[in-house]
């Protein structure tokens, strides 16, 4: 957990390598502490970092990549931390896919992430995910912004439960009004 807080924070203060760097250890640290779960979260914050660097296919396929590891499967009980997990990793998945140009692709993505959300039922923080409806619509906004689509992204900011809003944290609130 220290490296993801320090790989987040890094990424932030601009030092995208070094946020790289602490992800990378964090899912070193994940896989020998065997939980596929971590390993998510930081393939997260490795995505971020590759984004910032302007590396979005090898976000992309990163994301996508490890979120194929946590596809809820309907035959076995799905936790809402494995179903945040892979909601979050559809997320960055679709940001660097919308860096890439690729809206179909980010389509896909979203829907496949939308339905996580409708299984979560709400706003969750669930392995530090902030996964939700409300944070699907954050992303469906952002990557309409990335693809050009800003009328697309004013409607979608319009629908947001302002309620639920102002329940998210005051970075996500600030970042996506930016």
């Amino acid at each position: 957990q220290i490296y993801q807080i320090t790989s987040s924070t890094l990424n932030k203060l601009g030092e995208h390598q070094l946020s790289w760097l602490a992800a990378d250890r964090a899912i070193a640290i994940s896989h020998r502490c065997d939980d596929p779960l971590l390993t998510g979260i930081a393939t997260c914050r490795i995505s971020s970092a590759l984004t910032a660097l302007g590396r979005h296919r090898a976000a992309l396929e990163i994301s996508v990549g490890t979120a194929s590891h946590h596809v809820p499967d309907r035959r076995r009980a799905v936790t809402p931390q494995q179903t945040s997990v892979y909601g979050q990793l559809l997320l960055h998945a679709a940001t660097a896919a919308a860096h890439i140009g690729d809206q179909p692709t980010v389509e896909e993505l979203l829907n496949a992430a939308d339905r996580a959300a409708n299984q979560l039922g709400g706003d969750h923080n669930h392995y530090w995910t902030a996964f939700g409806p409300t944070s699907l619509q954050l992303h469906r906004a952002a990557t309409a912004i990335e693809l050009g689509e800003a009328k697309h992204a004013i409607e979608i900011h319009q629908q947001i439960d302002p309620d639920q809003f102002n329940r998210l944290m005051p970075e996500r609130r600030a970042h996506h009004l930016l």
